[in-house]
This record gives C-alpha cells, structure tokens and sequence, in this order.
C-alpha cells in the first residue's frame, strides 16, 4: 500500500513538473517573433515525457512472478525460456491474473542471432524507439509481386526457408513477432522493428503474450528468454 501511494505521489510531482515546463515556455520555439510548438517538437516532447516517465518508474516496478504463465508444451520452455521450432505456429503464453499485483516488468531477450524482431504497436502511432528497445523503424513494407518485363514472380508463393536463386540457394532472415495484449484488449495488428531486449509491463489483470516466428524449423530455431 505504501508503495502505491508512493507511485502516485512521484506521478503527481512529475506531471506538475511538466506542465510548469510548458506553461514557462521552456519546451518552446521563438519563431516569426512568437511562441510556436511544431508536431515534430510536440512528438518529440512527447517522447522524452514518456521514456522519462517509465525511467522514474522502473526501479519502481516488481519483476514478473513466472509462476504466473501458463506455458503451453509446443512454446518448449527449458529454464524460463522458450524454443521456437515451428513456421508460423505461434507460442500463446497465458499471463494470468494476479489480485493485488503491482505493475510487473520483464525483459525478454533473443538468443539467436540474426533475427528481425518486432513488437505490436497501437496501429494509430508513429513506430517510436521504447526503453529496452533501441532503433526502432516502421514496419516493413511487404512487397506481393515483383514484376519483370517478361515474367511475374509471385512472392506469397515462396515459402520462409532455402529460395533457389540464380547464384545457388540463400535463406531468409527469421522474423520474430512479440506480441503482447493485456486482458480485455484487443491485439494490435501494428509491427514496430526493434534491436535489443524488449520490455514487457504486466499489470494485475495478466493478458496474452504471443511469440511468432516466420521461418523456424526444426533446424533453425529461435529462443527467446525471460529474464
């Protein structure tokens, strides 16, 4: 109790802080002789308000109590990791409710190499770099066809693996969707490309935790720890 009480009074004293930033001008532009705020300054403001925010706040947090998942066998969980193994088979790890809990926080990291990770997105904002995962870009544009002059190859017919080329075979990146809903929510169906560990916040009514791997098999696989 004294810990949630602590939390909404630093809350408190954040926010007053940075309303009185605002109304002294300190977050603003002279231009043309007058006080203007641009929409790259406000979405940068808005970013520095928001990583600031949840760096007050994450010492603050507890860490996710892994007794709280329910980890189906086809995730292959060995040691609060999970091995994915299967083509667009998703791993549905069930994050259950737990009374009383505070906030949660978790890092889930790759520990395979060369994987493409994105992270669900609220599909009406700007894919934005988020603590725990650095150099974040838009989701990548899906091409259905690649015309030549006398010839149309149709890419949604080659599957993820081994591509026979002209110059011998290569294989395509793996692709890691993380994919995190909080009960009662609905899935974002937005990809943000991100490097580095990914943060997860749990609240207490748990949600769904969804791990989607796009070229996996049984000899190249991609695991993913909780720590």
């Amino acid at each position: 109790m004294k810990k949630n009480k602590l939390v909404i009074v630093v809350l408190v004293v954040i926010a007053v802080l940075f309303i009185v930033g605002l109304s002294s001008g300190l977050f603003r532009k002279k231009e043309g002789g007058g006080d203007t705020l641009t929409m790259s300054q406000a979405q940068m403001y808005k970013d520095r308000w928001v990583a600031s925010l949840e760096e007050v706040m994450s010492p603050m947090r507890d860490n996710l109590n892994f007794g709280r998942m329910s980890v189906p066998a086809e995730c292959n969980p060995v040691n609060q990791s999970f091995t994915l193994t299967k083509n667009m088979d998703p791993c549905a790890i069930t994050i259950n409710r737990e009374k009383g809990a505070t906030v949660q926080k978790a890092v889930l990291s790759v520990k395979t190499s060369n994987v493409k990770v994105r992270v669900s997105y609220p599909d009406k904002e700007p894919c934005a770099s988020s603590p725990g995962a650095s150099s974040a870009r838009g989701a990548p544009v899906l091409f259905n066809k690649f015309k030549q002059p006398k010839a149309t190859l149709n890419m949604s017919k080659i599957k993820p693996g081994n591509i026979q080329g002209g110059g011998g075979t290569f294989q395509q990146p793996l692709t890691l969707d993380v994919i995190y809903t909080p009960d009662g929510a609905d899935e974002q169906s937005k990809r943000c490309e991100v490097t580095g560990a990914v943060d997860l916040t749990v609240l207490e009514k748990g949600g769904t935790l969804k791990l989607l791997c796009t070229g996996c098999n049984s000899k190249r696989t991609v695991t993913v720890a909780l720590e």
